[in-house]
């Protein structure tokens, strides 16, 4: 196995003229022959002294954070994030920031700090000296997920780590190792001190782990995790939902979604699972998995995945398709995808003829399609002003059915009809 270091790297270790490692990920990976998208690296320099060293170099610095003793470290077509030796501590209840952290000078201590034996092995840049204190190497050559010192210990520390278990999980197709797992059901009380952004990024690249380094790494894998771990009731505050875990009900999510709709759609399947044994709202449904403490998304986000699994959800209780499309016009062509992704190739055909056919006819698809507006009620009309939306949206129901009609005239005489009634 070779590790490849770029020369602007070497050349970076010379300036600093200390022992600089590559750590993490980039050394996993190489192990494992799968691309590295960032490169850590670690020395026992202090900030200032990174500063120091690279004054005048085609190196920039940039600080990250000062209480970890993190910078970027821009070189020429790189990026590097240097991290300073250090020892964390925690307070034991899942917090991701560490309550007090050390800078110390050896390695060995600062292997103390991180989570998979996978993910602590450290490569001299200059020397190629491997550093494995917990026989990370070991563990990637038989697949194997295993938590540096006891798991009891790594996961009191840090409930992020939880989710983090199962991503690697996930996407390099790794197993669990017995104690790790068992260890790891016991401590998902601690992902309620994890913010839901960074819950929300590790679901999502969980759902998201075909796209990362293997094709055929199985999402589902994941979700099944969560739920074998008991994470999920604690990302998304469904305890009081009654539900099994089955691998058919979460199929759709590896058909072929853009990114961006993966979540959709899992919120999809999950709440198909949980409504099939225990009837939800959907609107209580969302407003729970949307809220700050869960994936914390945003209004715009919240509101759009409702109306999505809304428009889902009664697609087998159409009265009338071209209603259908213009009441969920915002979500229709993520509608489409979704409806792809469960194989409803019937309605999905369904929408496209429908909606050629509208646009054919010139289909207004709102008030602000039609030909009149407020104004030109008050000008013909004596009309309560609180009345104007009720008559619009009684003109653009009828010119849904019959476009032709969709011109001032008409339209004036609809209303005049309309009032006299």
């Amino acid at each position: 196995m070779t590790i490849k270091v770029s020369s602007n790297l070497k050349n970076l270790a010379r300036i600093l003229k200390t022992d600089l490692y590559l750590v993490g990920g980039y050394v996993r990976n190489s192990y494992l022959n799968l691309p590295n998208y960032d490169i850590d690296i670690a020395s026992s320099l202090s900030i200032e002294q990174i500063f120091e060293r690279l004054d005048g170099t085609i190196y920039n610095v940039k600080i990250r954070s000062i209480k970890m003793g993190t910078v970027e470290i821009f070189a020429p077509n790189e990026v590097y994030q240097h991290t300073t030796f250090r020892k964390d501590s925690y307070n034991l209840n899942g917090t991701h920031e560490p309550i007090n952290s050390k800078f110390v000078v050896d390695k060995s201590e600062d292997a103390t700090r991180r989570d998979f034996t996978i993910n602590d092995i450290y490569f001299n840049i200059l020397s190629g000296e491997i550093y494995d204190k917990y026989n990370g190497i070991a563990d990637i050559k038989t697949r194997t997920l295993k938590t540096i010192e006891t798991p009891d210990k790594v996961f009191s520390e840090d409930g992020l780590r939880l989710l983090r278990l199962v991503r690697f999980a996930t996407e390099l197709k790794f197993n669990i190792d017995k104690d790790t797992y068992e260890s790891a059901k016991n401590y998902a009380r601690n992902l309620s001190s994890i913010s839901g952004e960074r819950k929300r990024n590790e679901i999502e690249q969980i759902l998201n782990a075909s796209s990362k380094y293997y094709k055929d790494a199985n999402p589902i894998y994941g979700i099944q995790l969560l739920y074998e771990l008991h994470l999920m009731p604690k990302i998304f505050h469904i305890d009081k939902f009654k539900w099994k875990f089955n691998e058919t009900d979460f199929l759709p999510i590896r058909n072929n979604l853009p990114k961006h709709l993966k979540l959709s759609c899992f919120l999809i399947c999950l709440f198909n699972t949980i409504n099939n044994v225990q009837k939800i709202d959907f609107d209580k449904f969302i407003q729970i998995v949307s809220s700050k403490n869960a994936l914390n998304l945003s209004n715009k986000e919240t509101s759009h995945n409702a109306k999505l699994l809304k428009a889902f959800y009664f697609k087998d209780e159409i009265s009338n398709l071209r209603k259908y499309i213009i009441k969920n016009q915002i979500v229709i062509d993520d509608l489409i995808l979704i409806l792809s992704a469960f194989n409803n190739t019937k309605l999905i055909n369904a929408i496209k003829e429908e909606r050629t056919k509208m646009q054919k006819e010139k289909v207004p698809l709102s008030i602000k399609d039609l030909k009149i507006n407020g104004n030109d009620l008050n000008q013909n009309f004596e009309i309560e002003h609180s009345k104007i939306g009720t008559v619009l949206n009684k003109l653009l129901n009828i010119c849904i059915f019959t476009p032709n009609l969709n011109n001032k005239e008409d339209l004036l005489k609809l209303t005049a009809k309309m009032l006299n009634n």
